[in-house]
């Protein structure tokens, strides 16, 4: 299901606010946005997300699940052990993940997600899973104030890495784990979750 419907953008401002335009149109449950860069990439706490053209992935997925909007934070863990996996998967190196939504490397964040609701009362309109990650991106291109603190994957293995390969994965462990979520299996995520939590170097 996540993933059916895939809209690819060269530049946009921000995946996630393509998104929520699109929910708010009544896009299906997975539609997938992609760009190949964006010009404000959104952060946690209103931080913004280095979004260079061409070396990292930028995405957002609209989610419709039956809940109440306050277990909404329960998709980030979703995502989490999606996007974690993935990179496993792809990358062959091994992520940790920082609370409440980072994606670090050795200590470096790599990547991150961002969730945004709308709601109305105890009624859940939607969600939008935002997430970015450093894929082929040179770390000496990031200001100086993060380059001690950030990583890319082409900066822990040297080598480049298809970005298409990466994507692929990632909408298919974000519907894997997606599916287990909305049939109860929240304990089961946990206990994923908490071994990337716990995760040391």
């Amino acid at each position: 299901m996540i993933g059916s419907k895939i809209h690819l953008f060269e530049d946009v401002e921000s995946t996630n606010d393509i998104a929520k335009r699109f929910a708010l149109e009544g896009r299906e449950e997975g539609t997938v946005i992609i760009s190949d860069s964006q010009s404000r990439g959104k952060g946690r706490d209103g931080h913004s997300w280095l979004s260079p053209k061409g070396m990292g992935i930028y995405l957002s997925v609209i989610l419709k699940p039956n809940i109440s909007p306050t277990d909404v934070s329960q998709l980030t863990i979703v995502a989490g052990v999606a996007t974690a996996q993935a990179i496993q998967d792809v990358s062959h190196i091994s992520i940790s993940i920082k609370l409440p939504n980072d994606l670090m490397i050795r200590g470096k964040k790599l990547g991150g997600i961002l969730l945004e609701t709308s709601s109305t009362g105890n009624t859940l309109n939607y969600v939008i899973i935002g997430i970015g990650i450093n894929v082929n991106t040179d770390v000496s291109s990031f200001p100086q104030e993060v380059r001690s603190i950030a990583t890319s994957i082409k900066e822990e293995k040297g080598v480049s890495l298809k970005r298409i390969r990466l994507i692929q994965r990632l909408l298919e462990r974000l519907d894997e784990w997606y599916k287990i979520y909305i049939s109860g299996g929240m304990e089961d995520i946990m206990r994923v979750w908490s071994e990337f939590v716990n995760r040391e170097f």
